[in-house]
C-alpha cells in the first residue's frame, strides 16, 4: 500500500531513458523555474514558511523502506528578491522525514520531518518587498533587517481514518521553529492543531484549526503563513473547505488573535477571507 506523501509537481526526470537512469532516482522529482512550495508541512499549516509559487529549483525524493515505512527528503533553492546594486536575497532549504503506516491500524499513519532553512543576503539588507508589502513585524533599523534568518523546524502529524462519532479522517499536527541566526530575543515559534474531514469528491468537507505563538524574529515575516497573524503574534486560524462540484471548491479562513505582543501597542486582530476555486 502506498504511504501518504505530499507531491511536488511534474517530474522533470521522466524524460531520462530508463536504461541509464540510476535506480536510486526512481522516487525523485526535479523541479526548476516557477515551482510550487516543495516542503512537507502538516495539514497545510505551518509557522515557518509558506506562500505562492517560487522561482528556483527543488529536488525531492521518497523511497519505501519495508512494508510500513517511507522516507523522504527535499533540497531547494529559491530567489526572493532581485537587487540591482547588491546580492539577491534567497532561501536555501533541506528537509528529511518519514511516514510510518501503523501496523494493524488500517489507514493510520504518522509523519515527522526536520528542516533547515537558510535565508541568504537578508541581514543588513533593505526590507524585502518580493512577496510582501514590506510592513512585516521583524526587527528593522533604518529600513534594514537586523537579524539573519536560519531556521530549524520540526513538524509532524498523526492521522486516523475516523474517531468515535465521526466517520471521516482526523489528524492531530504540530510544528516548532527556532531562528538560530538572530541576535535579538523572541526567536521561537510553535503551532498545534486539529484537522477533521478530507476533500476528495464533491460533497466532501474539511475543517482545520490551529493555535500559534510566533516570536517577533522567529521566522522571516515576508514569507511565513498567515494573513495578519504573521510574527509577534498569538492566535487561532480556522479553515473550512467544501467541494461543491468536481471542478469547484469553496473555502473560508478566519483568523483571530493578538498582534505586536512584545510591544506596548498590543492590538486585537480579526480577519475573514472567503474564496472559490473553479477549474476548466
Amino acid at each position: 500500500e502506498r504511504l501518504p506523501f505530499i507531491g511536488t509537481g511534474v517530474d522533470l526526470l521522466e524524460g531520462i531513458t530508463p536504461w541509464y537512469r540510476p535506480g536510486s532516482f526512481d522516487g525523485a522529482h526535479l523541479l526548476g523555474g516557477r515551482i510550487p512550495y516543495p516542503f512537507y508541512h502538516p495539514s497545510n499549516s505551518n509557522v515557518s514558511f509558506d506562500g505562492p509559487d517560487l522561482d528556483g529549483f527543488a529536488l525531492t525524493m521518497k523511497n519505501p523502506v519495508g512494508d510500513n515505512l517511507e522516507v523522504f527528503g527535499v533540497a531547494a533553492g529559491v530567489w526572493l528578491d532581485e537587487v540591482e546594486d547588491g546580492a539577491d536575497a534567497s532561501l536555501w532549504g533541506t528537509q528529511i522525514g518519514f511516514t510510518w503506516l501503523v501496523p494493524d491500524m488500517e489507514d493510520t499513519y504518522a509523519t515527522m520531518a526536520i528542516a533547515y532553512y537558510d535565508y541568504g543576503n537578508v541581514e543588513g539588507a533593505p526590507v524585502i518587498t518580493a512577496g510582501s508589502d514590506g510592513t512585516g513585524n521583524n526587527t528593522v533599523v533604518g529600513g534594514e533587517f537586523v537579524n539573519d534568518y536560519d531556521l530549524l523546524v520540526v513538524n509532524g502529524e498523526i492521522s486516523f481514518p475516523s474517531c468515535p462519532g465521526l466517520e471521516c479522517p482526523v489528524t492531530v499536527f504540530g510544528e516548532v521553529a527556532s531562528n538560530m541566526g538572530a541576535t535579538t530575543s523572541d526567536t521561537d515559534a510553535y503551532l498545534v492543531g486539529l484537522s477533521v474531514g478530507e476533500i476528495a469528491d464533491p460533497g466532501d468537507w474539511q475543517l482545520i484549526y490551529n493555535y500559534r505563538v510566533i516570536g517577533k524574529d522567529a521566522v522571516f515575516d515576508s514569507h511565513n503563513a498567515g494573513i495578519g497573524l504573521t510574527t509577534d503574534v498569538t492566535g487561532s486560524v480556522i479553515e473550512l473547505g467544501y467541494k461543491l462540484a468536481e471542478n469547484c471548491s469553496l473555502a473560508a479562513t478566519y483568523e483571530i488573535g493578538r498582534q505586536n505582543v512584545s510591544t506596548a501597542t498590543v492590538s486585537d486582530y480579526e480577519a475573514l477571507t472567503l474564496g472559490i476555486t473553479v477549474g476548466f
